[in-house]
């Protein structure tokens, strides 16, 4: 079979649906909205504003709380197992978004909170909205059925029509930019692309543009479970919101899984074959020290929010809070890179300009930011090229699967 032949990837949502929902909680700053309550345990003295709404076949309840510490959670879309079905057949998924400091699925919140209640939902109307990828395919001259995939998804966090939080200093939710995310991933996977494509590689290479990540994860998702028949994928690697990172003040993430435990390495071929090629090929040992000690002090979320100079780390990340999660649902290994997340001030914001890519990499060195912010992205698209070949050459299996 030629590469994506009868592979649609498209993803069929609902639209006019309806839902209720109802919940308890152990903290008492409660918010309520439309048969919604939701409870913030993290503040005692907080203000609240609160919607919830139905938009693009996607119910959806976003809160945002400020606390005297100036701590904001917010949250769209909080995860439960539900599904959508129209006629007995499977139209959609309830996966929400993030905003700041709260993973897709709100664990931020239920991991403080007693939550007990429940979840209806169903589907109105037969209107249609797509989700549809761009990929681009080079046959394997030996496996051309085993498929070697770089993705970034293209999508971005638009603007929603009402976003809570402005009257309290909070900047409005969503972007028309997205320079950072995910402009910069989908950049070097094509400029990736560019090149791997003079290759003759053993196993098919696709190299894929995502969309509907931000609705939580439709494109990846769709593709992943809608393989031709007799293909597996061998490998999986991503980019998402790479850039703001080393040679900055920020770390570069090299996050790798399906992760099983957190407290041992669950991947050893994908772990020291980042390790190898960041060591040997990129020189980059002494960062990776740095990165190594503070993944085993503190873990994921601070090198995504805190500044961490002269850090790159390599770690199995429990999160999949991107386009790796579709891939690793299907027992594949993955390998992937970020840079500053949570602790971008424009994340899903208007301002996730070029321009405030280049002011957060500014450092004494390179004041401007221009030098450290091509040099981020060198590093990271040559790691990424080089992975890509070994992976072509032996690919690393999913230890868990």
């Amino acid at each position: 079979m030629a590469a994506g032949e009868n592979n649609d990837s498209l993803l069929d949502t609902p639209t006019n649906n309806f839902a209720t929902f109802s919940s308890l909680v152990k903290s008492a700053n409660t918010i309520t909205q439309g048969g919604l309550k939701v409870t913030c345990s993290s503040s005692t003295d907080a203000s609240f504003h609160s919607t919830l709404g139905v938009s693009s076949g996607k119910y959806y309840m976003e809160f945002l709380v400020k606390s005297t510490s100036n701590y904001v959670i917010g949250v769209s879309g909080t995860q439960v197992n539900s599904d959508y079905f129209s006629n007995g057949n499977q139209v959609g998924f309830w996966l929400g978004s993030s905003f700041t400091r709260v993973f897709k699925n709100a664990s931020n919140i239920t991991s403080n909170s007693e939550v007990v209640g429940n979840f209806e939902s169903g589907v109105e109307g037969s209107n249609t909205a797509w989700s549809v990828n761009i990929c681009g395919y080079k046959d394997g001259s030996i496996y051309p059925d085993e498929w070697l995939i770089f993705g970034a998804h293209f999508d971005i966090a638009p603007p929603v029509a009402y976003t809570p939080g402005a009257e309290i200093g909070i900047p409005g939710y969503g972007t028309r930019h997205g320079a950072y995310d995910n402009a910069a991933g989908s950049s070097m996977v094509l400029s990736t692309a560019s090149v791997l494509a003079e290759f003759d590689a053993r196993r098919t290479m696709v190299f894929c543009l995502w969309s509907s990540e931000e609705e939580g994860l439709w494109g990846s998702r769709s593709f992943a479970n809608d393989l031709p028949d007799g293909v597996t994928v061998s490998n999986y690697l991503n980019l998402d919101m790479a850039g703001v990172n080393y040679p900055g003040d920020y770390a570069l993430s090299v996050y790798l899984g399906p992760d099983g435990t957190g407290e041992e390495i669950d991947q050893p071929g994908m772990f020291h074959l980042a390790e190898w090629i960041g060591a040997d090929a990129l020189d980059l040992g002494y960062e990776m020290e740095r990165g190594r000690q503070a993944w085993l002090e503190s873990g994921e979320s601070p090198l995504w929010g805190d500044i961490y100079e002269d850090t790159v780390a390599i770690y199995e990340s429990p999160t999949a809070r991107s386009d790796h999660n579709s891939f690793q649902n299907i027992d594949v290994a993955t390998l992937g890179w970020n840079g500053l997340v949570d602790g971008y001030p424009c994340y899903h914001r208007e301002c996730d300009t070029m321009e405030t890519m280049l002011d957060y990499m500014g450092t004494d060195e390179n004041p401007t930011g221009v030098a450290n912010l091509v040099h981020s992205w060198d590093i990271v698209t040559w790691w990424a090229v080089y992975a890509f070949l070994h992976m072509d050459q032996t690919p690393v299996p999913n230890e868990l699967a």
